[in-house]
């Protein structure tokens, strides 16, 4: 009961319509990045998105396609991210380098929450740089978004740690940058500073 509440406060969260929406078996990602793949499939191996079993397939225009090397789950459509040289409905995406394209992926940990996954992509020789299949948990509540420092070096707000509240209540997630850095073909995850929620709001999305 607990994870299905949680679901659709997501849903609610993300401007999905339905449970039905948030747990459909599968869903495709328009993208506009060019070089890039044209789209993304997010496809239940057995039918039932509830099995965490959803496997994520990239497509170029010339019929080439690969499967982006995550972890098997649950991965609703959220609201996410552009960046000033394309996009992909329903994901983020940031464009670090020359030929290189990063997904950012929310993966739904329920009853946990959802947490962040990344997939950095070389567009133009089709294939996977680097993968995060948990990059850590997302703030409840917030949207996944991305601040630019200098090209390929990001921060976003993730858990960071939790705050100890008594036998009676759920323990307080703590706000914390998470650095995420493009070193060549790879990627680099190191924490930053604490946050505060009302400064997590000022972080979205300067790319």
């Amino acid at each position: 009961m607990a994870a299905t509440a949680q679901a659709a406060q997501a849903a609610s969260g993300g401007n999905l319509s339905a449970l039905g929406t948030y747990f459909r078996p599968a869903w495709k990602s328009t993208c506009s990045v060019q070089g890039g793949p044209t789209t993304i499939a997010f496809t239940s191996a057995g039918g039932d998105a509830t099995d965490d079993d959803m496997q994520v397939v990239a497509s170029w225009p010339d019929g080439s396609s690969i499967n982006l090397g995550l972890k098997p789950g649950l991965f609703p459509q959220s609201k996410g991210f552009t960046s000033p040289d394309g996009g992909c409905e329903g994901i983020g995406v940031t464009v670090p380098g020359q030929d290189q394209m990063l997904l950012w992926v929310e993966r739904d940990d329920r009853p946990l929450g959802p947490r962040l996954a990344l997939v950095l992509l070389d567009t133009r020789q089709h294939r996977v740089l680097d993968v995060v299949n948990d990059a850590g948990k997302a703030m409840w509540g917030f949207e996944l978004c991305s601040t630019r420092l200098q090209p390929g070096l990001y921060e976003t707000l993730l858990v960071g740690g939790y705050q100890d509240r008594g036998q009676t209540a759920e323990p307080l997630d703590l706000p914390r940058m998470m650095r995420i850095e493009v070193v060549g073909n790879q990627l680099k995850l190191t924490w930053g500073d604490w946050a505060s929620k009302a400064h997590s709001k000022g972080q979205c999305f300067d790319s």
